[in-house]
């Protein structure tokens, strides 16, 4: 089964240099390109979008927790001076080798919008072999982002701006530790998951697996990757994610995270592309404009059938 993490679990992030408030622009829709997953039996794709970036355009995968990430290989293109940075030590891959070179500051632009914003430099190798960049916290969290999978299209208006339309549903939205947290119910267990739109899948982190009382015995070991062994369980029935008391979603790919100091639970792109939703940090709401089924995302984005 092909599922993709891309470095979701580094969610506690220390607080990078804080953005300025953007005066008010104009709402901006963007394209968005598939960077990973695919629509064969969920839809898990993960999106990226255009980024510039001294003088350098590429696609960043999108997301909104932590720090914004960048190769090796973009930080040598875009002569980013990159400083080691004692913050990341602790960040290790599953043989026990560092992550990250360390970090730097860059002038990224999304949307015709610049921000100044830290960055952690990945080392280039087997962990890193597919995202040029990863959008973090300070990134996104200056945008009121909708998205839309259909399309798929991402538009991005000034915080606190009015909803095109009346959501299904309008869900509390904690913003802490550099994350965006929503409280939802997942095998009947309340719990705090991170937005996390880099992930194809739910994650689970040992304590949640451990709140669920979930044995291991029997679960077949999925894939190696930077985080060690990994495995999945298929939530099903009664056992699946209440969003809010009117919102339930079964046949949910969770991914087991195994014990690792910087792992969090966090809602993927199995569960959020089953809607056209809306994220808004300032309001501190998380809006669910409507609902999607797989058989539509698969209408509008392929070519029709000859």
């Amino acid at each position: 089964m092909r599922f993709a993490l891309l470095f979701s679990y580094l969610m506690l992030a220390p607080l990078s240099m804080a953005a300025g408030r953007k005066p008010a622009f104009a709402p901006i829709v963007i394209p968005l390109t598939v960077g990973e997953g695919d629509l064969f039996n969920r839809d898990c794709r993960v999106f990226t979008l255009p980024v510039e970036c001294s003088g350098i355009k590429t696609q960043f995968t999108w997301a909104c927790g932590g720090e914004t990430i960048v190769s090796e290989n973009f930080a040598n293109q875009t002569r980013l001076k990159v400083k080691d940075d004692p913050e990341l030590t602790p960040f290790i891959d599953a043989n026990g080798k560092p992550l990250f070179l360390g970090s730097s500051l860059a002038e990224i632009s999304i949307g015709g919008q610049s921000t100044a914003t830290k960055v952690w430099v990945m080392r280039d190798g087997e962990t890193n072999k597919q995202p040029t960049g990863i959008v973090g916290y300070q990134l996104a969290r200056q945008f009121q982002w909708e998205l839309d999978p259909r399309f798929p299209q991402i538009t991005l208006r000034p915080p606190k701006s009015p909803l095109a339309k009346k959501p299904l549903a309008t869900i509390p939205l904690k913003d802490e530790n550099q994350n965006l947290w929503l409280n939802i119910k997942i095998r009947n267990v309340a719990v705090d998951v991170c937005l996390i739109p880099q992930s194809t899948d739910l994650q689970a982190a040992p304590n949640l697996q451990k709140r669920w009382d979930l044995e291991h015995s029997g679960l077949k070991v999925e894939t190696n990757s930077y985080l060690g062994n990994v495995r999945t369980v298929q939530l099903t029935g009664k056992s699946g994610v209440w969003l809010s008391p009117d919102i339930f979603e079964t046949d949910v790919l969770a991914i087991l995270l195994e014990n690792n100091p910087n792992a969090s639970s966090g809602i993927g792109q199995s569960i959020l592309n089953r809607f056209v939703y809306c994220v808004d940090a300032e309001n501190k709401q998380f809006s669910i404009i409507s609902k999607v089924t797989l058989k539509e995302v698969r209408a509008t984005t392929q070519p029709a059938a000859k």
